[in-house]
């Protein structure tokens, strides 16, 4: 199979196999993610945990014959709280905790602000999961690489636990890592195939992307100019405008986001930049 036609499952699955674990847990967020894996490949997956739900591609139709034990955390306030509620019912096996006095949109730090609370959740639910017997393959060695376009990291030993990308969330999963890998084999993903980083990076190959060709195109950057750009989410202007310019002009991309900022960062050295 080429890269364009690996779904974010088939790359997961490629993954999975060169590290070796043949049962996990999985932690994740945006639909786009965990609803492809649990089409294809839910015998893998000994138990789903989703944390403030981004159903950014839908929910599966078929999501009840998915058997595994399911948890979805969410807020308690507003539309996030609502959808996460309606997500639970589409669950074969599906628990929800709410996370009180707390709304839990696209960008909300959720692991930051509620690290207690969502440690407690998750640790709770996979010991009762590994208790009905369903237990994961163990991790037994720490490491980094990047496999079928996937960036992983490994901390920890003990059975497996993947974390996939939580949406715009600044501190993504990090505030949860160390309690976890007390017991646990943490794999946590990344890359421009998952989550928020997959869509920035969609939307660049769009009319988007098109779009931003055109202003170019009518703009006369000198050589030697520096350009700045604002907002740059994953990168992709920039790196356009890289390649566009041939390394004649200084190009300055900034984001709020720290963990946005990160990948686009990983995703320039990867492309030379």
């Amino acid at each position: 199979m080429t890269s364009k036609i690996l779904s974010s499952a088939d790359r997961v699955e490629i993954l999975l196999r060169h590290l070796g674990p043949e049962r996990v847990h999985v932690v994740a967020c945006m639909s786009g993610d965990w609803g492809d894996l649990v089409t294809k490949s839910g015998d893998r997956l000994c138990s789903l945990t989703v944390v403030a739900p981004h159903l950014n591609k839908g929910v599966p139709d078929r999501l009840h014959a998915f058997t595994s034990p399911s948890l979805v955390i969410t807020g308690d306030q507003g539309a996030p709280a609502k959808r996460a509620r309606d997500l639970v019912g589409r669950f074969g096996r599906g628990e929800l905790v709410e996370l009180r006095n707390y709304s839990s949109p696209a960008w909300a730090d959720t692991i930051a602000d509620r690290t207690a609370d969502v440690t407690n959740a998750i640790s709770d639910f996979l010991v009762r999961v590994e208790r009905e017997g369903a237990l994961p393959t163990a991790v037994t060695a720490n490491g980094e690489g990047e496999i079928a376009g996937v960036r992983y990291r490994i901390h920890g030993q003990g059975p497996a636990v993947v974390l996939m990308p939580l949406s715009l969330a600044p501190s993504q999963w990090e505030p949860l890592v160390p309690r976890l890998t007390n017991y646990y084999g943490v794999i946590v993903l990344g890359g421009a195939h998952l989550g928020i980083i997959s869509l920035l990076e969609e939307r660049a190959r769009s009319g988007y992307g098109e779009l931003v060709a055109q202003v170019l195109d009518r703009t006369e950057v000198a050589l030697g100019e520096r350009v700045l750009e604002v907002g740059c989410g994953s990168g992709a202007v920039a790196r356009a405008l890289a390649n566009r310019l041939g390394g004649a002009n200084p190009i300055i991309a900034t984001d709020i986001n720290p963990y946005i900022l990160s990948e686009a960062r990983a995703l320039a050295r990867d492309k030379g930049l």
